[in-house]
């Protein structure tokens, strides 16, 4: 709060920032996930409570209904929670939460996917309805990476295969942890990850015909390195600190086949900047038409998300062919779109929908989707 104050930065937001330093801080992962209900028990209580809000013979009111659909074909029990109608919705959303891949959906996710997607006030933005399809992936630590890989890989397959054919209907992207998962997801489509479980049917999900119409990153953790700039001049003030993303790392990667693939260089799936060049993200570009990577001025985070994208515009200005050809033509800044909140800290749009505000991250990001929908 101090350093908030200095900064002359909003205060009831550095409060939340403060609130969940303290939450993430003093309890293990294990003791957080017994003391908070379950995705499914957030999803549900939250749904409740929206529809007592709205009006009774609102669409709002219709769209706000209980949709928890399993995912049949994964080996885990991750399954996914609709916000928004999936039978008449023509655009979608998959979304894969934040968290450190420790904590559940929390009630600003579902704020956030509503006021950015869902409400059906925002039918002029894009046209068409829009679904949410939030994946209740298993956590950390008793579930690994690369579990929630192996989770999203399942659940994108199934969203593509059952409600919506066309790819260039489809954005898929997360903030925090889920900013890591879907660049760990995009990171596997073009280069597979070597894990049975994870590895799909190569005609199972063609996406270099018809590439998705977009990808998001909001405050992406994408390396276990906190040595940044951005870690020395914000970890103060942030709602991350270094301690904390390295216990993060622990409960999420010790143990399992990271070391192996950062010691031999493949793929860099886990943690994308860890992997020492581009190479890995060479191919991103002809899946997906557009990317879209925000992240706060004050967060510790900043210099990873800033750096993912130099490294993804060197890889789109050159332009590997194929698929996607029409975003290609762009220049690498449109294709890959950087927005740095002046007065953010890491997942400011989560703070916005946990008070049910449109914010400046939240019109940000209706703006961005709007474009990515329309192909412009």
């Amino acid at each position: 709060m101090l350093f908030a104050f200095l900064r002359g930065l909003a205060l009831r937001n550095y409060a939340m920032c403060g609130f969940c330093r303290l939450l993430l801080g003093w309890f293990t992962p294990r003791q957080t996930q017994a003391i908070m209900p379950s995705s499914i028990e957030i999803y549900t209580s939250w749904i409740t409570k929206q529809r007592l809000l709205a009006p009774p013979s609102s669409l709002l009111h219709d769209l706000l209904q209980v949709d928890i659909e399993p995912l049949p074909s994964c080996p885990t029990d991750a399954s996914i929670l609709w916000l928004g109608d999936r039978h008449t919705a023509k655009k979608f959303i998959l979304f894969l939460h934040g968290g450190g891949f420790t904590l559940n959906v929390l009630s600003g996710h579902l704020g956030w996917c509503l006021s950015a997607w869902v409400h059906p006030d925002l039918n002029y933005r894009y046209r068409e309805d829009v679904a949410v399809a939030i994946l209740d992936y298993s956590l950390a630590p008793s579930a690994k990476y690369p579990t929630q890989l192996i989770e999203a890989s399942h659940a994108l397959r199934h969203v593509l295969q059952t409600v919506c054919p066309n790819p260039s209907d489809l954005i898929i992207g997360g903030d925090s942890a889920g900013g890591c998962l879907t660049a760990q997801l995009l990171c596997h489509l073009v280069h597979p990850h070597p894990h049975k479980q994870a590895v799909l049917p190569p005609d199972t999900i063609d996406l270099l015909r018809n590439p998705l119409a977009g990808a998001f990153l909001v405050s992406p953790w994408l390396s276990t390195s906190t040595t940044s700039d951005s870690f020395a001049r914000n970890s103060g003030i942030d709602m991350l600190s270094p301690s904390m993303m390295k216990k993060l790392a622990r409960d999420s990667l010790e143990g399992t086949s990271w070391h192996s693939e950062l010691a031999n260089q493949q793929g860099g799936w886990a943690m994308p900047l860890e992997y020492p060049d581009s190479s890995n993200l060479v191919g991103i570009e002809r899946i997906v038409r557009r990317l879209y990577v925000t992240v706060g001025e004050h967060e510790v985070l900043r210099d990873q998300g800033v750096e993912f994208v130099q490294r993804m515009r060197a890889v789109v200005a050159l332009g590997s062919g194929g698929g996607g050809e029409k975003s290609l033509k762009k220049n690498p800044e449109e294709v890959v779109k950087l927005d740095i909140l002046p007065e953010a800290a890491h997942d400011f749009i989560l703070v916005e929908g946990g008070f049910g505000e449109v914010g400046p991250a939240m019109k940000r990001m209706r703006d961005w989707t709007k474009t990515a929908f329309a192909g412009w």
